[in-house]
């Protein structure tokens, strides 16, 4: 589950939680009165005022001091102790901000940069074929459980016979998956160096009852 999940839930209803913290990174409208002129300058301020603001903040001079930062963040992540899937560049001075403005619904003054997604090993159990409600059939991996970006993974699309094909895949062989976007769990690659001896062929279905028709070809059906 992604983090924004639970944390939006957690602030509607009667059961808030008060374990959720944030960090202050900016100023929505402001009414009267002064701040800094610079992006900085602000998140400053704000831990003056007794604000959260994260440590790892840092103002970068150079292309060169925002890679090494991006690298920093990318070693720590594991230990950061909350989730995040990449770091924020933006231009310090507020002035520069308002001449960059906007393009569609995205600053000119600021980027994401994601970080690749983390890859975890594991084994396939088994493949499941699953009917949606156009009659499309998926194979479904059926995976040894294993942590994945602070998620439990145990299940994976392998959308078709092509992709399967694609992948040499067999049940019980070794794999590599990760979450796709950080959210959506794929299996990237069999790792052939380490295939146990017993793996066995995947099996298509030739019928589907549930749709009452008979599969005369495993066609690719995203």
């Amino acid at each position: 589950m992604r983090p924004q999940v639970p944390c939006a839930s957690s602030t509607r209803g009667s059961q808030r939680s008060d374990r959720l913290t944030f960090f202050c990174y900016g100023v929505g409208a402001l009414e009267g009165g002064e701040l800094p002129a610079s992006h900085s300058g602000r998140l400053q301020q704000f831990k003056a005022w007794g604000l959260p603001v994260s440590e790892r903040v840092t103002l970068c001079r150079t292309p060169e001091e925002v890679l090494t930062y991006y690298r920093k963040v990318e070693e720590d992540r594991p230990t950061l102790g909350f989730d995040i899937d990449g770091v924020v560049i933006k231009v310090d001075s507020l002035a520069l901000q308002e001449q960059l403005g906007f393009v569609a619904r995205a600053p000119r003054w600021a980027v994401a940069f994601k970080f690749p997604a983390q890859e975890q090993m594991t084994f396939v159990r088994d493949v499941e074929f699953q009917v949606g409600r156009t009659g499309a059939i998926t194979p479904v991996a059926r995976l040894e459980p294993v942590h994945v970006a602070g998620v439990l993974v145990s299940n994976a699309t392998l959308h078709n016979a092509d992709e399967i094909e694609r992948l040499g895949l067999r049940i019980g062989d070794k794999v590599v998956i990760r979450r796709a976007g950080d959210v959506i769990p794929q299996v990237v690659n069999v790792v052939l160096s380490e295939r146990p001896e017993d793996t066995r062929e995947i099996l298509f279905p030739t019928t589907a009852r549930s749709v009452i028709q008979t599969l005369s070809a495993w066609k690719a059906k995203w």
